[in-house]
């Protein structure tokens, strides 16, 4: 039944490259199929159908951001669905990424999508800090995040990683820098990154429904069964209601004394309960994040310059400058306030040092210290 249910969602969910595909799951093996189906819910567009442009803003309020992006005039290369993904950077900074589907894409299609996700976005999801490398369909794509944000193309691998930086030209041979997946690798990396971004933010690639099938639906006599079945439903449940409250009553009103007692615990224990969760709740999930600048000092003795320090409970991601980036994650990896360490970017050698971002995971902090802190103490 799970296998059943998969491939008919499988059956709604579409690839674009040149042509629509389809995605098929036989015998633990995922392939795209060429399909004459153009009736999709959800597509995923190629690299090569759409245009994306990442752009910071020195805005601090995201409504004011939001704003300026509805009253921009158009700046990119060509007419489409334009997807837009806000991130904020700083308090007074934030980061539009921007994605402009191809119309073509849209008038080849029998019916208009529900949800269009593009295709490095599905890689961007479970990017675990590598270049990604994605064989499929004779092409490759390429995919990386870096300090500036996204960055992918299709093909062009030469000009992608000398845009990594100065030594990524050869990263693309190094195994620990860049993953290469071809065949069903490939497809399922699509596949998982596209319910990854859905899961995270749905209606960021909602594009809406047919106007014109909106418009030519027949809404009086849709809205004249609405009102038929809404009316039996009320008067069906209001029926229920009324005799179920009756019975109650009745009950209650031949036992109150039996009742009333129980019913004092049941509040109490509720109250408790609820107590209980409340006290859970501000002891736990303190994270030592003050411990950050202290290991920062420390790594400055040891004459490391920062570029950025960017946080996210219960880890911190240092962007640094020295002459050996090794050295600086040993020194990281046996402090005892961090429990693991570990290289966010490759590193890059910019003169005589070497620029590069570790993330740093610190220790919770002990229970005593959690009561400190939830009691202000």
């Amino acid at each position: 039944m799970v296998e059943r249910a998969f491939a008919i969602i499988l059956k709604r969910i579409g690839f674009w490259s040149g042509e629509l595909y389809r995605f098929e799951g036989r015998d633990s093996q995922t392939s795209l199929i060429p399909d004459d189906n153009g009736k999709k819910w959800l597509l995923v567009v190629g690299r090569g159908h759409y245009f994306e442009s990442v752009k910071d803003y020195p805005i601090g309020h995201q409504s004011d951001l939001r704003k300026l992006l509805s009253n921009e005039p158009w700046r990119f290369p060509y007419r489409g669905v334009l997807l837009n993904r806000v991130e904020r950077l700083s308090e007074q900074s934030h980061r539009v990424t921007s994605w402009v589907i191809k119309q073509e894409v849209l008038d080849s299609l029998a019916v208009r999508p529900l949800f269009i996700i593009p295709e490095s976005v599905c890689v961007e999801a479970v990017l675990n800090g590598s270049v990604f490398v994605l064989n499929r369909l004779e092409q490759k794509v390429h995919v990386a995040v870096t300090p500036d944000g996204l960055l992918s193309s299709l093909g062009q691998g030469d000009s992608f990683f000398s845009r990594l930086g100065p030594g990524a030209a050869l990263a693309e041979q190094d195994a620990s820098v860049t993953s290469v997946l071809e065949g069903t690798a490939a497809i399922d990396i699509i596949l998982q990154g596209m319910l990854v971004s859905l899961k995270k933010s749905m209606f960021q690639f909602f594009i809406g429904f047919d106007r014109e099938r909106f418009h030519s639906y027949s809404w009086v006599n849709g809205l004249k069964l609405s009102a038929i079945i809404g009316l039996t439903y009320l008067v069906m449940t209001s029926g229920y209601l009324l005799i179920a409250k009756g019975l109650v009553d009745y009950r209650l009103g031949a036992n109150t004394l039996k009742a009333e007692p129980a019913m004092l615990v049941r509040n109490d224990l509720n109250r408790h309960r609820s107590e209980l969760t409340d006290y859970k709740a501000s002891v736990t999930g303190v994270y030592p994040m003050w411990v950050a600048w202290d290991v920062l000092l420390d790594l400055v003795d040891l004459g490391v310059s920062f570029r950025a320090v960017n946080s996210n409970a219960p880890a911190v991601t240092y962007y640094m400058t020295a002459v050996r980036a090794t050295d600086i994650l040993r020194v990281l990896s046996e402090d005892p306030r961090v429990i693991d360490a570990e290289f966010a970017l490759p590193v890059r050698n910019v003169g005589q040092k070497e620029q590069f971002a570790i993330k740093v995971t610190f220790r919770e902090v002990p229970l005593n210290i959690q009561l400190e802190a939830a009691t202000g103490g």
